[in-house]
């Protein structure tokens, strides 16, 4: 009780601060606040890296999901591969003779298209067929390698890549 009675009458007298308190005040509510905004910043951008992150997972999840429905159940498969380009043909029950494209450049960069129109997978980077048909096994096989990438706010990517081997039906 004492030591709250000795600062009141500090606090009741005229007598005022000193400019050395003053700028001493000044300095320590100056770091306090440069931490909280340090603080605020770096979790700005864990939550921008982490948004980003989800995003390009989101997106290369919903392409391979896609790409292994239509293929799971396909019959006569082809695929041609170059630099930049993928084109998959393949053959449907009830929907007849269906292909599946995606390229690097041009109108429709980095989506995997149906027939050309219907958009399957966006922000696909790169994608491969590996083929696993072998002649003396009746079972065919392949496996889709896709990367999609995201961009940050700062320009920086981020890549996510799944694989997936896809036993199809037989010829």
């Amino acid at each position: 009780m004492r030591v709250f009675k000795r600062i009141r009458q500090e606090f009741d007298s005229n007598r005022g601060l000193t400019i050395l308190e003053l700028v001493v005040a000044v300095f320590i509510f100056a770091v306090a606040i440069t931490a909280v905004q340090a603080s605020f910043l770096i979790g700005d951008a864990s939550y921008n890296s982490s948004e980003t992150k989800m995003t390009a997972m989101r997106c290369a999840r919903s392409a391979m999901d896609n790409l292994v429905r239509e293929l799971r159940g396909s019959r006569n498969f082809s695929v041609t591969q170059s630099t930049g380009s993928v084109t998959v043909a393949y053959d449907k029950d009830g929907e007849g003779s269906l292909t599946m494209t995606w390229q690097d450049s041009g109108a429709h960069a980095n989506q995997v298209l149906k027939n050309g129109t219907k958009i399957i997978g966006n922000n696909i980077t790169a994608l491969s067929y590996i083929d696993h048909t072998i002649e003396t096994d009746p079972q065919n096989a392949v496996t889709i390698d896709l990367t999609a990438t995201a961009s940050m706010p700062r320009g920086e990517d981020i890549e996510v890549t799944l694989e997936e081997k896809i036993n199809l039906r037989l010829l």
